[in-house]
């Protein structure tokens, strides 16, 4: 490593102190004259960088090294972008906190997950995007918790090659950054198309009867949201969207059936190996029955067909990105209206539609509400609409002012 890339890696060393890093390996050259231009990349660390570790957060993988990029990562090197390491996760993405990591514009709080050490990275400043993957939300939960955007394209846009899967028919690779205009540079570079695509106005869809399950303050903030958006000459019109609950309900037993077939060489494996968390996920999933996984099946395709009818009507759907405030680091529990409930539960609550339906999904940070932490809203449009949903995105952060300070 010559001089200059020495002196790199120890900034990036110094200025993490969120714990966001598992490894630093600034690349020594990248593609000039083109769209990302030595932006810096902040890897999951369960997407494969060639000489880095890649171990899924897994002890039993604390030795591996990846031999190849994965063609995620080779995409953005070849629109420019130059990787900085890889970055903490929950183990085998079994979690939305990412307890290793502390949040950088939210001291206390949880960074989200389980793209959380990328997040940080972001939020901090230490790089410009990060590159995370999303099973129920977990590239949206931390760019909501750090004030960030992000974008989870359509399913099967870009491909899973070099990524250790979790759900494999439910998996995405996506985006985090603090500026919106880098955001559409490396949206484009991954899905290789254009970007944003330039559409007209858009008619968005607003599912009223969810509003009661959102915590009061997330609630506030919102619904202020769609007030700006619809005095700002836009059309909001009421939709009603599949039962929250039942989505949510359908997403876990799915996921669970994926990661038992996932794990199946490596399990039975202890906790020690696998982390807790993982470990037992894994021992629910060997619970599950034929019948439940069949049930759930046919429901979700139900709920499928039940979405996607609403863009009949509407060209996008409005909602909060988080049904409830980041919670406070640790936290195992969270009391939503009076009700206790886990924290995966409250934070997946509206994020989850968007993996079963494989629908592209848009992060846009609001401004705090009232006593609240962070606000993020959450934009959904039709498959294969990803450069509309930029369009639209495009249209809707100029109304707010999003928190994209790294921490100082």
């Amino acid at each position: 490593m010559d001089e200059e890339l020495k002196r790199e890696a120890e900034r990036i060393r110094k200025a993490d102190r969120f714990g966001a890093f598992v490894a630093v390996s600034p690349d020594p050259s990248f593609v000039r004259d083109a769209p990302l231009h030595g932006a810096w990349i902040a890897v999951k660390d369960n997407i494969s960088v060639a000489g880095l570790p890649f171990t899924a957060g897994h002890p039993v993988f604390a030795k591996r090294i990846a031999t190849e990029d994965a063609e995620a990562v080779r995409r953005l090197r070849l629109a420019g972008g130059r990787v900085a390491g890889v970055t903490q996760t929950d183990a085998g993405g079994f979690g939305v906190t990412t307890p290793a990591v502390r949040n950088p514009v939210a001291p206390g709080l949880t960074v989200g997950g389980s793209s959380g050490g990328a997040a940080a990275a972001v939020a901090a400043g230490i790089a410009d995007i990060g590159l995370g993957t999303d099973t129920g939300g977990s590239v949206r939960i931390p760019a909501a918790c750090c004030g960030l955007f992000a974008l989870k394209p359509t399913y099967g846009l870009v491909p899973l090659d070099g990524v250790w899967p979790m759900a494999p028919t439910l998996d995405h690779v996506g985006l985090l950054t603090r500026d919106f205009d880098i955001l559409v540079s490396a949206a484009g570079a991954l899905l290789r198309a254009p970007m944003p695509e330039q559409v007209g106005r858009p008619r968005f869809g607003l599912d009223m009867t969810r509003i009661p399950y959102l915590a009061p303050g997330v609630a506030q903030s919102f619904l202020a949201a769609v007030a700006r958006i619809k005095d700002a000459g836009f059309d909001v019109m009421p939709i009603v969207l599949p039962d929250r609950d039942a989505i949510s309900a359908v997403h876990g037993t799915l996921v669970l059936a994926q990661v038992r077939s996932v794990y199946a060489s490596l399990w039975p494996i202890g906790p020690t190996e696998l982390g807790s968390p993982a470990h037992q996920a894994l021992a629910i999933a060997h619970q599950l029955d034929q019948a439940a996984i069949e049930r759930a099946h046919a429901s979700a395709g139900k709920m499928i067909d039940e979405f996607n009818g609403v863009f009949g009507s509407v060209d996008a759907i409005l909602t909060p990105t988080l049904a409830v405030d980041p919670p406070p680091a640790g936290a195992r529990s969270i009391i939503l209206n009076g009700h206790k409930m886990p924290v995966v539960a409250a934070l997946v609550a509206e994020t989850c539609i968007a993996n079963l339906t494989g629908c592209p999904a848009l992060v846009l940070p609001l401004t705090a509400g009232a006593g609240t932490g962070t606000v993020s809203l959450q934009v959904l449009a039709p498959l294969n609409r990803d450069a509309a949903l930029l369009q639209y995105g495009a249209y809707l952060k100029t109304m707010f002012a999003p928190q994209t300070k790294g921490a100082e």
